[in-house]
């Protein structure tokens, strides 16, 4: 194998691994995407719910202003506790969709910059090509001219 061989099997590659390095940052992308979706939607239900609680709150401390039977207290006290162990439940939730959202932006950081240095040196090693292909152009057209001059005959005779 020559050395235009070597170097055009070299560029192609380095071409199928930054398009696999593309394809890795594009799915990172996607998945932090989806994350910052989850994340979100896990945010509003929680906020949804403790605006829920704070309604029910009020409702339990204006029915408070009047005489609750023991059933109605135990009732109340029951639903705290539901509430209490739902936004616990939705607090646990958000802290680990927001840790892997974070992961999943930390990967897509590690994808972009891996797949950065696979351009660059494509690029560089398409210079090296476009440098050898001029130096290889070079000298044929000095061969050339030293048959040419070959090839002209020399003082009449």
């Amino acid at each position: 194998m020559n050395d235009q061989q070597q170097l055009e099997k070299l560029m192609a590659l380095r071409q199928q691994r930054v398009q696999q390095a593309e394809r890795a940052l594009l799915e990172q992308q996607r998945n932090c995407r989806h994350s910052a979706e989850q994340l979100y939607m896990l945010e509003q239900r929680l906020s949804d719910h403790l605006h829920a609680v704070d309604e029910h709150e009020q409702h339990w401390f204006d029915a408070a202003g009047g005489s609750l039977t023991g059933p109605e207290l135990e009732d109340i006290r029951q639903a705290i506790d539901d509430h209490q162990r739902e936004t616990a439940s939705l607090d646990h939730q958000q802290r680990e969709q927001g840790q892997q959202h974070q992961a999943h932006q930390e990967e897509r950081e590690q994808r972009a910059t891996e797949w950065a240095g696979k351009v660059r040196a494509h690029r560089a090693l398409e210079e090296l090509s476009r440098r050898h292909d001029r130096k290889r152009q070079s000298r044929q057209e000095l061969y050339a001219e030293l048959e040419l001059e070959d090839a002209t005959p020399r003082g009449g005779h």
